[in-house]
């Protein structure tokens, strides 16, 4: 099932409000571009990635997060910030965070017997963010 276009985009901006509200300076400079959420922030070399969650089947579907280059190309392992990426994922062959919440959580092998829908509610942006944060070191 996919969202309509323009509901899709009020959904995110109300998720990007509340977001903002809750985690105020942390989310400095956090946009929504079309159907991704981006947040700048710096990798390990010094220079600049973004924290991308996809939510192009929002909000049928959970939030995707990777981490891209500004050009929207995604970043290598070594350019993911510190702390954020649990390694190349075995399924999808990529660098990912393993984050409740997230789609790559629950093509994982092994949290393959949990459901998206029960935490739908729960987690939503702003603690997907709080969380991705965290782990990256920016309490």
């Amino acid at each position: 099932m996919t969202t309509h276009p323009a509901l899709r985009a009020a959904l995110l901006d109300e998720e990007l409000r509340v977001a903002l509200a809750r985690l105020g300076e942390r989310v400095v400079g956090i946009e929504r571009v079309g159907s991704m959420i981006r947040l700048p922030m710096a990798s390990p070399d010094g220079g600049r990635v973004f924290l991308q969650l996809d939510g192009t089947g929002f909000d049928a579907e959970p939030f995707g997060l990777s981490v891209t280059e500004e050009d929207g190309a995604a970043a290598a392992l070594e350019r993911w910030p510190s702390g954020l990426a649990h390694s190349v994922h075995p399924v999808l062959g990529r660098p990912f965070a393993c984050i409740r919440g997230c789609a790559e959580y629950y093509v994982h092998p092994s949290h393959l017997q949990e459901q998206w829908d029960t935490v739908r509610n729960t987690l939503r942006l702003a603690e997907l963010l709080d969380h991705a944060l965290r782990k990256a070191g920016r309490p």
